[in-house]
């Protein structure tokens, strides 16, 4: 006997015009609105535990008995601002500029003209390199900086290697054997 005109035990509510399946949906909506409140409930008791609630002391008439006054612009009050206003002066301190301290040079002037040379020298055997890269290269070199350690300490790219740095000093070395060769021969 199963079929379409036996309501489901499992669906409260699932027969239409039933009056006991309409009780069990109503209850079951019933117990589930007050489940809700119930939780709502306990939740507000939990809180008002934490609420201290203090009656008033005398703070309240002291407050009310306070004066209440508006702030009123009078004449007087405006001429004492433009008094104050036109004493007040803004004065601008300037710094004196800052200046370099002077360099002065560790080497006698005949060295700095015999170092002089190279840098001309090399400026004419490397016209692609300018002289500031030419001077960084054999400033780092003689101060103890390896040859494939001079990029890196000038903070240049890799690629500067093979067409500043190589040339630069191969062409220094062919300068020094050359300047070495006169002076024995």
């Amino acid at each position: 006997m199963v079929g379409n005109d036996y309501p489901s035990k499992s669906v409260p509510g699932s027969c239409p015009g039933c009056l006991r399946c309409a009780e069990t949906a109503g209850v079951t909506m019933w117990l589930n609105h007050t489940r809700s409140i119930a939780i709502v409930l306990l939740i507000v008791a939990h809180a008002m535990r934490h609420v201290q609630v203090a009656k008033p002391e005398a703070a309240t008439p002291a407050v009310q008995a306070a004066p209440t006054s508006q702030f009123e612009i009078s004449p007087e009050l405006v001429q004492m601002l433009r008094s104050l206003i036109a004493e007040v002066t803004v004065t601008e301190e300037q710094d004196a500029p800052l200046q370099l301290a002077e360099t002065t040079s560790v080497t006698a002037p005949e060295e700095a003209q015999a170092e002089d040379l190279p840098l001309v020298a090399l400026a004419n055997v490397l016209p692609d390199v300018t002289q500031e890269d030419i001077t960084a290269v054999l400033t780092a070199f003689p101060s103890g900086v390896q040859r494939r350690n001079i990029c890196g300490h000038l903070h240049w790219g890799t690629s500067k290697y093979s067409t500043i740095v190589k040339p630069v000093l191969d062409a220094y070395a062919h300068l020094q054997q050359r300047a070495s060769h006169q002076e024995t021969g």
